[in-house]
């Protein structure tokens, strides 16, 4: 069964993420926030030893990609509806930038350029999209008691390019016609 069946909210979603999404939970990552309309999102993934910490004391790479992975074909679905189109994650590309030693964080962000050109897609056609995104982790703040704050420099740890393919779905009166025809040809 599929979930996307069901309307979940942004903190049900979130919290489903956090709670229960084994690749994640092993690694320590946390859904920081999802808007409500699901087009931005933060994630963020501590630098925890023995879970997501590789042999020389850095981030994992598989977990930097973890982080990233279901976001933005998980938003899409949302802003779309999964009644009206099908999103699939294709392809993706890292490139790790340095290592990253501390806590890493990852912002997804769906604009509303992106969505009208995807609505405006005619049942059955198809878009292939990419969409990047940034590892980073946040460079101390001066006031030397070692917290960071938001508003300090990002260090690019990893840079993604997400390759996603959209379809939006036919017309409901084209998915009887076309269900009903290959039943009618067994007959």
């Amino acid at each position: 069964m599929s979930l996307t069946k069901f309307n979940f909210s942004a903190k049900t979603v979130q919290r489903s993420l956090n709670w229960m999404f084994p690749p994640w939970m092993g690694a320590g990552i946390q859904l920081e926030t999802l808007s409500d309309d699901f087009r931005r999102a933060r994630v963020k993934m501590p630098l925890r030893p023995f879970f997501n910490r590789n042999y020389v004391g850095t981030h994992y790479g598989g977990s930097l990609y973890s982080m990233c992975d279901p976001m933005y074909m998980l938003q899409l679905l949302h802003v779309l509806g999964p009644d009206q189109f099908i999103v699939w994650d294709m392809a993706a590309q890292i490139r790790y930038q340095q290592p990253g030693k501390s806590t890493v964080y990852a912002d997804f962000v769906i604009d509303e350029e992106l969505v009208e050109s995807l609505r405006a897609l005619q049942p059955n056609e198809k878009k292939i999209v990419n969409l990047p995104v940034d590892v980073y982790s946040l460079v101390k703040d001066d006031n030397h008691t070692g917290e960071e704050s938001r508003n300090d420099n990002k260090t690019i740890v990893a840079s993604l390019i997400k390759t996603l393919y959209i379809k939006r779905k036919p017309e409901k009166d084209e998915q009887a016609e076309s269900n009903d025809t290959p039943m009618q040809s067994k007959l």
